[in-house]
């Protein structure tokens, strides 16, 4: 019958959305594949924000469109160049590379540990609330806030380096009030108006422009992306020199007079570590010549990478004015660290468009593991390594000098995440290594922190080496831990580095120990630097039968250290949201979805809890359906009702038990009115067989009405 054979269909419709619901809950959403100003075709893009799913974001959350920003009372837009960049030099274009997949695939946690992992996330949030509630309250609009006596101060300009450094973290933090008033302070900021003659190039471009460019993306702010126009334009004057080259300070006046040169010994930090906030402002205004500039310097290091006292790394000091590279010196810790760093987020941010950041990672990272990684020497064996300096002799030979630096310990998230874009295994074992190298000094002092600096024994080779203790003690300080000979620098300067870069291992290879670290690295930090008003940097953390002594310094990498924090205890939550993205020094961005999912975006809470919702409604009908078994004769019985309230129909009688009701012979007229009172008696009352039969009667006398044109 025509009523048994529509049931059919609706099993499919039902299967159909069970399979989608499924499909939904299992996989990514890879999306908008012509990516607006991101690693896409930049050709048509409209504005260059980045799209990306975001978890328990509602609507309108945190819009600051009613905001807006005052013009800073100089224009560097408008200041002429007597030292033009070739218009030539443009944005990589094209299909990007498909890039591997970067992130680890989690597994469902258990509720247990969803419930410990929330609590972290609680104590994070708890303990930059504190820090941003006496920020506001004592250092508003200054660049730093003194945690002891409860004052701010400038280090950066004057131009609230806390405030624009700590955007991001208020917006992951779901902070909106606090991420307003922010917003709203950062669009009065006059960067005209400064403490200084000069501004340092390299700090104010990863710190403001890298923080507001990072809260632009996450947000969507308008104003956030005018002052980051305005201090880009401003940054972009650095570049008006002779040969094109920044120099390590930006004096205003100089650059107003056209007279700015490179310096002829500065860190190759400097000049190495503004591509990734150059390259973003480009890609979200569609205006070139911010690339232009930072292209001229990698340009540079790609000629004379192979030429240096150690081929493949550049030395710590530099001649950018004459473009010499002919110092002994190496390192990848203070001076140089970001230099390397950035060459793999390049590659990743471009789409994998422009060869020459790979080129620059692989031949870089080869070379420190070849001159600069050591295992040190230790009674417990552990498999760890540091990265060390290393200084070129006249002779050829090298000399590595086993100095660990807290500095450097980003090195083992620079590898994880260069072993996974290059499809080197090796780069991602080393990276472990590295990360459980700074976890394993982090635990062995009495704070559960760190040394500044430290120097250890090392072995002479990465394989590892017998325990020595005649050695260790002649050469070793007793009151340090087995295989540390000394603490050059005992001190601990709220540095994020450590617990940066465990997090990233954690992401990248799933290993828990990491993800354990890390809290236990947050809590003694917490234990050793916390202040009524905040946190404050320790003379020493070697010390055991005293509180270590504070000092009244909180720098602005306090808040990146808790950012980086937070970002731990969030990062093991099934959904693993914020999933791609990009660190600039220690802000974030969101990157784009790749094809192969690389850095795909998951879905979001609420599409996660439509489909579970929609799943148990399909249940639920499917269950009825099969209770019941007339849910689709009932549903067109009724449409019939409403359409012919008045109709007679004529169904045979079914007899009744005697027991219950004597038995009525004839046949009895049922009106649709008696039926739609009570439409479940009714069906109950007429009978299955009788209602199909009508229905099916009264279908063909609608098709034969329709035919002849007289029907109703």
């Amino acid at each position: 019958m025509p009523l048994r054979n529509s049931r059919r269909p609706l099993r499919y419709v039902l299967l159909a959305a069970a399979i989608v619901c499924v499909v939904y809950l299992h996989q990514s959403i890879v999306y908008n594949e012509r990516l607006r100003g991101g690693i896409f075709d930049y050709s048509d893009a409209e504005g260059g924000k980045f799209d990306y799913v975001e978890e328990d974001i509602p609507k309108g959350w945190g819009k600051t469109n009613k905001i807006h920003a005052i013009r800073s009372s100089y224009n560097w837009a408008k200041l002429p160049r007597r030292n033009a960049i070739p218009s030539t030099i443009t944005l990589p274009k094209g299909k990007p590379h498909s890039l591997p997949r970067i992130q680890h695939v989690f597994p469902r946690e258990s509720r247990a540990t969803i419930i410990q992992l929330d609590s972290q996330r609680q104590a994070v949030r708890r303990s930059f609330q504190r820090c941003w509630k006496s920020y506001k309250k004592y250092a508003w609009m200054r660049d730093e806030l003194s945690p002891i006596s409860a004052a701010g101060k400038d280090t950066f300009g004057g131009w609230a380096a806390t405030l624009i450094d700590s955007l991001d973290t208020l917006w992951i933090l779901r902070l909106e009030d606090e991420f307003q008033d922010a917003v709203a302070a950062v669009a009065t900021i006059d960067w005209a108006n400064t403490t200084g003659t000069s501004c340092n190039i390299f700090e104010t471009t990863i710190r403001h422009l890298g923080g507001l460019l990072a809260a632009y993306d996450l947000s969507d702010s308008k104003v956030l992306l005018d002052k980051a126009i305005e201090l880009g334009d401003m940054l972009y004057a650095g570049f008006d020199t002779p040969n094109g080259m920044p120099p390590f300070w930006l004096d205003f006046e100089s650059a107003k007079r056209g007279n700015l040169q490179a310096d002829s010994n500065e860190p190759i930090a400097s000049p190495g570590s503004l591509s990734l906030e150059f390259t973003r402002l480009s890609q979200i205004t569609m205006d070139p010549k911010y690339y232009a500039a930072i292209s001229r310097v990698t340009d540079l290091l790609e000629e004379h990478q192979n030429s240096t006292k150690i081929p493949g790394m550049w030395p710590t000091m530099v001649d950018m004015r004459n473009e010499k590279f002919d110092q002994r010196s190496f390192s990848i810790g203070a001076l140089a660290d970001s230099l390397y760093e950035y060459f793999p987020k390049m590659h990743a941010l471009v789409g994998g468009l422009n060869p020459v950041y790979e080129k620059l990672s692989i031949l870089s990272l080869d070379a420190i593991t070849k001159y600069s990684l050591f295992r040190p020497m230790l009674a417990d064996n552990a498999d760890v390594l540091f990265a060390g300096d290393v200084y070129a002799g006249e002779n050829g030979v090298n000399a590595r000098q086993p100095e660990g630096q807290h500095l450097s310990c980003f090195a083992g998230g620079m590898y994880a995440l260069s072993g996974r874009l290059f499809d080197r295994e090796d780069h991602v074992d080393l990276g472990v290594r590295l990360a459980r190298g700074c976890s394993y000094a982090y635990a062995a002092f009495p704070t559960g922190i760190m040394p500044e600096i430290f120097n250890m024994l090392p072995c002479d080779s990465l394989d590892g080496c017998e325990w020595d203790q005649e050695i260790w003690e002649k050469k070793g300080n007793q009151k340090l831990p087995k295989g540390f000979i000394n603490a050059r620098d005992p001190s601990y300067l709220l540095r994020p580095e450590a617990i940066e870069s465990v997090f990233l291992l954690y992401r990248i290879t799933g290993m828990v120990e990491f993800r354990d670290a890390a809290w236990d690295m947050f809590q003694s930090i917490q234990n050793a630097t916390e202040t009524e008003f905040g946190n404050a940097r320790i003379d020493d953390v070697t010390v055991s039968d005293s509180p270590p002594n504070k000092r009244d310094s909180m720098e602005v990498r306090n808040f990146s250290f808790l950012s980086v924090a937070l970002e731990f205890a969030r990062a093991a939550h099934f959904d693993h949201q914020f999933k791609a993205r990009i660190t600039m020094a220690q802000h974030i961005f969101p990157l784009p979805s790749l094809s192969n999912d690389d850095g795909s975006l998951y879905k979001s809470g609420l599409l996660l809890r439509l489909c579970i919702i929609s799943t148990a409604v399909v249940a639920i009908i499917v269950i009825l359906g099969l209770i019941y078994g007339q849910l689709e004769a009932l549903h067109q019985w009724i449409n019939e009702a409403l359409d012919n309230p008045r109709r007679p129909v004529q169904v045979e009688e079914k007899k009744k038990k005697p027991k219950k009701k004597p038995k009525k012979k004839g046949k009895e007229v049922i009106t649709t009115d008696m039926c739609f009172a009570k439409s479940a008696e009714g069906v109950k009352r007429i009978g299955r067989k009788r209602l199909l039969d009508y229905l099916e009667g009264h279908f063909i006398a609608m098709h034969e009405a329709a035919g002849t044109g007289s029907g109703e």
